[in-house]
């Protein structure tokens, strides 16, 4: 007698579970939906430095010349990216950069310089053979504009495609 209700509810839990596995055939179809022309997503990674007086490049799409740049070349690189001056600039500093942790914060620290030059300008521009650039960024560069102005930037690593960028930056000084 026991049987013949565990043989029912058998059934129709194979009946249960064969209906999850077919659609239902009363729901009706929807066309597909046309793609909606729309705005692009927005920029993630900063703004390019239009206004600024130096463009960062990667070396291969510089279009450099023998003789036609000055370089510095680090120690292992992992990278060669060109500086490209769009406007003379004067005191340019190419140094490490360091952290320290102050309570919550974290502040990067202007380290020593790696390479100086007196000037840069658009017909000389820097190539830059640098190490990894890690999540803290490492190195940085600064220079004097033409209004006298200090422009410190680290070089960063996007995220979504690897392009070496300047983020503009205040450095604390090294303690």
């Amino acid at each position: 007698m026991k049987r013949i209700p565990a043989l029912l509810m058998a059934v129709s839990l194979l009946l249960c579970l064969a209906a999850c596995g077919k659609p239902s055939d009363n729901v009706p179809e929807q066309p597909p939906q046309q793609a909606e022309t729309s705005d692009p997503p927005a920029q993630t990674e900063p703004p390019a430095l239009e206004s600024e007086a130096l463009s960062v490049l990667p070396a291969e799409d510089a279009g450099l010349t023998d003789g036609g740049y000055d370089a510095y070349r680090e120690e292992d690189p992992m990278a060669e990216i060109v500086l490209l001056p769009t406007r003379s600039v004067t005191d340019f500093h190419y140094f490490a950069v360091g952290f320290r942790e102050d309570g919550d914060q974290i502040l990067l620290t202007r380290e020593e310089d790696l390479y100086t030059a007196d000037a840069l300008s658009s017909d000389r521009p820097l190539l830059l053979a640098i190490p990894f650039v890690e999540t803290l960024p490492n190195r940085g560069v600064s220079y004097v504009d033409a209004d006298g102005t200090l422009c410190q930037y680290a070089l960063v690593e996007s995220g979504k495609d690897g392009t070496i960028f300047l983020m503009e930056e205040v450095f604390d000084s090294a303690a």
